[in-house]
């Protein structure tokens, strides 16, 4: 009853926002021709002076204060108003204070950075389970005893859905209301403007709703027995939990105590580092220079931990989520049309030669009499 359903492209069906088509890539980076940058360059010069997505414009106002305490401190050591031999004897006090603040931006940027790749682990949990159960769905549906036309709106529905599940997560973890989904795969009506208008506390729950009574009305008493069919809904609340691991994330801000400590330490290093180097570094230039650069690397480390602690949002360091569901989308898209439903046949040429081969290998071996064929 399956028939002869050949492989015809459906992405022309799914118009690409031009702000988001090509953004990034997942599941097909070899057919879309997309590599992951490698930051690398000659002498890192690229990286260096590139700034979109860096955090220099974060840092270097702190900088430029440090630098400005360093030249009035100068000034005014030269001018006999002060005198900073007084305060700072010996600077190993103060190495003391920088190694101790240097261990605690390490780790406050790792804590960062794992949280990073959470959101990005949950993020990719929830999309490629979610896009399982839809591949199970279609291919237990392929087993349904209805027509050809009946098989191609279960698949235009049931993509629709998956695609509007997954964009109303991404909603969610982005708070943006841009996000594409396969709108034309499904009937527009009140439903659809209670999703514009916020009317649903959470449209995730009200479309896997929507995804369970479907399944449960298409494969109720189906060919495929139900252990099998159950499958799918394993896959879509792991998908689930995937999406909440992530909101977990996303709502869970980065102990302020923490936070408040290393944000002390920072100003206490941008007032007092220009002091120290006002006082060992006799050369305005030279002393500028050093406190310029020192304090900038530690600013930089304090604005790479506050970029990374929220993997979601809209700054360039995020997790690129409506790139996400594009790629989503165009992998959804494939599965109404774009695929065959009808499996390779085996080779009879090779059937013949494993036939042969086995043949040949029970003409060989010893009788149970123990006399030899």
């Amino acid at each position: 009853h399956m028939g002869e359903r050949r492989a015809t492209t459906t992405y022309g069906l799914y118009a690409l926002p031009q702000t988001f088509a090509g953004e990034t890539v997942r599941w097909t980076p070899y057919r879309d021709g997309w590599d992951a940058p490698e930051w690398r360059s000659f002498l890192g010069l690229r990286e260096v002076f590139t700034l979109k997505n860096s955090v220099y414009h974060a840092a270097f106002p702190r900088s430029c204060v440090a630098v400005l305490i360093c030249l009035a401190a100068k000034w005014l050591q030269r001018s006999g108003y002060v005198s900073l031999e007084v305060v700072f004897q010996h600077h190993f006090v103060y190495q003391v204070f920088t190694y101790g603040l240097g261990f605690a931006m390490v780790f406050r940027c790792n804590l960062a950075y794992y949280r990073w790749w959470e959101g990005r682990r949950w993020c990719e949990q929830m999309s490629s389970k979610w896009f399982d159960s839809l591949q199970q769905a279609i291919a237990f549906d392929a087993f349904s005893e209805v027509s050809e036309i009946q098989h191609w709106e279960f698949r235009v529905q049931i993509t629709g859905l998956y695609s509007l599940l997954h964009s109303q997560a991404m909603t969610e973890l982005t708070h943006r209301d841009d996000i594409p989904w396969l709108t034309h795969h499904l009937e527009s009506g009140e439903w659809l403007e209670a999703f514009y208008r916020r009317d649903l506390k959470d449209g995730v729950s009200q479309v896997i709703l929507w995804i369970y009574l479907m399944l449960g009305e298409r494969f109720q008493g189906h060919y495929v027995k139900a252990p099998i069919i159950s499958r799918m809904y394993q896959e879509l609340s792991s998908g689930l939990l995937g999406f909440h691991n992530a909101v977990m994330v996303q709502t869970t801000p980065f102990p302020f105590p923490f936070a408040q400590v290393i944000s002390l330490t920072i100003f206490v290093l941008m007032v007092t580092f220009p002091l120290v180097a006002a006082r060992y570094i006799e050369d305005f230039v030279l002393a500028s220079l050093f406190t310029w650069g020192s304090t900038f690397g530690y600013f930089l480390l304090c604005e790479v931990a506050c970029e990374m602690e929220q993997p979601f949002g809209r700054d360039g360091s995020d997790l690129p989520l409506v790139g996400y569901q594009v790629d989503f989308d165009r992998s959804v898209s494939m599965l109404v049309g774009a695929v065959s439903f009808v499996p390779p046949a085996a080779s009879h040429a090779f059937g013949l030669r494993i036939q042969k081969a086995m043949e040949s290998s029970n003409e060989d071996k010893p009788r149970q009499d123990g006399k030899c064929s």
